[in-house]
């Protein structure tokens, strides 16, 4: 006996095919192409730098070498308003978290700095 397939059916196994062999092909070539030619992000150097010494991640949380210092500040000030007179004192505890010795620590006092 001869059985026939209808030709619909011929044709519905045919798309089913191509179907499956185009995506099949697609995903070829995306997983090819995204290992192949894949490019990092950009890292700007300080970062890239910060990476190497373990200070920061790639996430750009601190890392296991990371330190800040910190410094407690106790300020005293008595303003004249008369004659415009500022005075006051101040002592400061500063904490050297760095591997580094200070050799020496800056002030700057900037006056006026928030005048228009």
């Amino acid at each position: 006996m001869n059985k026939s397939i209808p030709e619909h059916r011929i044709k519905q196994q045919m798309s089913y095919r191509f179907k499956i062999t185009f995506f099949v092909g697609h995903l070829f070539l995306l997983s090819f192409f995204s290992t192949v030619h894949a490019q990092s992000l950009y890292q700007p150097l300080s970062f890239r730098k910060a990476l190497k010494n373990e200070t920061r991640t790639n996430t750009g949380l601190p890392g296991k070498k990371y330190w800040q210092n910190k410094a407690n500040y106790d300020l005293e000030i008595a303003f004249n308003p008369i004659n415009l007179l500022l005075s006051g004192t101040a002592q400061i505890e500063y904490f050297n978290n760095s591997n580094d010795t200070l050799k020496k620590i800056v002030f700057r006092n900037y006056p006026d700095f928030y005048k228009r």
